[in-house]
């Protein structure tokens, strides 16, 4: 199965799944700027950086349609990150400028990234009071909602992007009643992308994360995924890495590709460890009150334009991984794709740890469900 066709068939399970409208959502003409945003607030436009890049992206859009809406409509969309400017912002307009395409205008977005509307937390809250439409994060952002969503922290099940998606196509209605309970709408969700480690020393057996002070994401389980191999995991954001691996505090990171130059990682590192074993994903949201007061044309529309989204970013994320491995070395950092037998067993019995313990905290019928959809997970971490 292609990634386009996972892409259709995520979103519309998805869409399937829902209730049908009850009340009818303000008009162009009859709404205002939602409630949380500052009137001194401009929309900021993304720069064209990354359009010569996407310029080189051509998807198949026989399955996209266009629809005739009754009315003219703005939804507002928000991330605590900031993408305007960046690759995903561009991504981003593009898929505005497509959804505007489809609806001869009618209907549109507005986007407030950087957190100008909040933090993840508040995004939230601001969704389920009907002042935010839509929120864009990955599954950190919704942890503390939904705490079902760290199952996604288990790590080692998938090969590739595709099996990976495969695999959400079908998980997603099982989180659907869980962001249902919290008054949100589960639109999309997928992987575009695998994350790596970069480390001022090589990593080719489990020995050598044995005292290592790695940085690991804030929020999730990963704390005992990689006590469980004996490191010291330290959370903290990106931003902070480059000055705490200067300092000594920290000498390896897990981040996409992106973050070495971002970063300016490459003074500091050595090498990249590059496998598929740490997939990201990506999280789209919607209002439920939003949601219930969009017509059915409205709501196919809005799921068209993030499954293109979908299609675009990991369509993109393919290609610059490839180009990354390239600059990366040109910037004298060793790249090791392969790993010793010794070295996968031992991640996989961090894993199968780290599991554990989240069938401490979530329901485990659920942990078992998302395994039984990969073949590792299947053959690794199935409880009984």
């Amino acid at each position: 199965m292609n990634t386009r066709t996972v892409a259709l068939g995520t979103c519309l399970a998805l869409l399937l799944s829902l209730s049908a409208c009850s009340f009818p959502l303000q008009s162009e003409e009859e709404s205002s700027a939602p409630a949380l945003v500052s009137p001194d607030f401009q929309e900021q436009e993304p720069s064209a950086s990354g359009t010569d890049f996407l310029q080189e992206i051509v998807l198949d859009e026989s399955g996209f349609q266009h629809f005739d809406l009754e009315r003219e409509l703005t939804l507002s969309v928000s991330c605590s990150g900031e993408i305007a400017g960046t690759l995903r912002g561009s991504i981003y307009t593009l898929c505005a400028q497509k959804l505007s395409e489809w609806t001869d205008g009618k209907l549109k977005l507005r986007l407030y990234d950087g957190g100008v509307l909040g933090n993840n937390q508040e995004l939230i809250e601001a969704m389920q009071s009907g002042t935010v439409d839509l929120m864009m994060s990955d599954q950190g952002g919704f942890l503390s909602t939904i705490p079902e969503m760290s199952i996604l922290s288990i790590h080692g099940l998938y090969h590739s992007l595709e099996e990976c998606n495969e695999a959400l196509e079908e998980f997603a209605p099982m989180l659907q009643p869980y962001f249902q309970q919290q008054g949100l709408r589960l639109l999309c969700l997928y992987t575009d992308a695998f994350n790596i480690i970069t480390s001022n020393q090589r990593l080719e057996g489990p020995e050598d994360l044995r005292g290592l002070n790695i940085r690991v994401w804030i929020d999730g389980y990963d704390r005992e995924f990689w006590q469980a191999l004996d490191c010291n995991p330290l959370p903290m954001p990106l931003s902070d890495v480059y000055l705490n691996m200067q300092q000594g505090k920290i000498n390896a990171s897990i981040l996409f590709w992106s973050g070495i130059f971002d970063n300016h990682l490459y003074d500091l590192q050595k090498y990249v460890l590059s496998t598929t074993y740490f997939p990201s994903f990506s999280v789209v949201s919607m209002s439920n009150q939003t949601w219930e007061a969009l017509s059915q044309p409205e709501r196919e529309v809005v799921t068209q334009m993030f499954r293109y989204k979908m299609e675009l970013e990991t369509a993109c994320c393919t290609i610059l991984s490839q180009r990354y491995q390239k600059l990366v070395r040109e910037k004298d950092m060793t790249v090791i794709t392969q790993m010793s037998p010794e070295f996968s067993a031992a991640l996989d019995e961090a894993s199968a740890a780290m599991t554990e313990v989240l069938r401490q905290y979530i329901d485990s019928s659920l942990v078992d469900q998302y395994l039984a959809l990969t073949e590792s997970g299947s053959s690794r971490l199935l409880s009984g």
